[in-house]
């Protein structure tokens, strides 16, 4: 197998030994410089998701690392603000980690694409009435079911119980 040489600077030694016998054997180290070399990291995509609050935001990322280099992508994806909305900016920065980070310059280390940050869907609640007013019950359910926006879908209205 071929092994590559890191990035940096290496002494090599060497030692030829001529099968005529007429030349003298020769022994010494030769100095090499191997430059790192540009790595490409492109924005693969980065995810939409629903509201919770945050800025967070994920992201992926493809390379063009030479095969069995072992490097990895630290990253930090943050939508401009936490507020749900479409196509909201998405700012990206990178970092490369691993092993073999030292033998590459790489590019593309700053990002800037769109996502949507969803509103999230209200939460399923219920209403609980005390005992009293238990004989009022189906009424009231009547009324819940037709004014509360859960028949149109905007809340999830799971139903009325009565407490005793």
């Amino acid at each position: 197998s071929t092994r590559r040489l890191p990035a940096g600077q290496h002494t090599i030694p060497y030692r030829f030994v001529p099968d005529d016998t007429q030349y003298a054997p020769l022994e010494g180290t030769l100095d090499l410089q191997v430059d790192p070399i540009t790595l490409t990291i492109s924005l693969a995509g980065v995810a939409s998701r629903p509201y919770d609050g945050t800025t967070e935001a994920e992201a992926s990322f493809t390379t063009d690392e030479l095969p069995g280099d072992d490097i990895g992508l630290r990253y930090e994806a943050r939508f401009a603000d936490a507020n749900a909305a479409l196509q909201k900016p998405v700012n990206v920065t990178v970092e490369l980690t691993g092993p073999a980070a030292a033998n590459y310059i790489p590019s593309g280390l700053s990002f800037t694409a769109n996502a949507d940050l969803t509103k999230r869907s209200p939460y399923p609640f219920t209403i609980e009435l005390p005992a009293q007013f238990g004989a009022q019950y189906s009424s009231l359910e009547t009324l819940l079911k037709l004014t509360a926006p859960g028949s149109t879908g905007a809340w999830p209205y799971r139903g009325l119980s009565v407490k005793d």
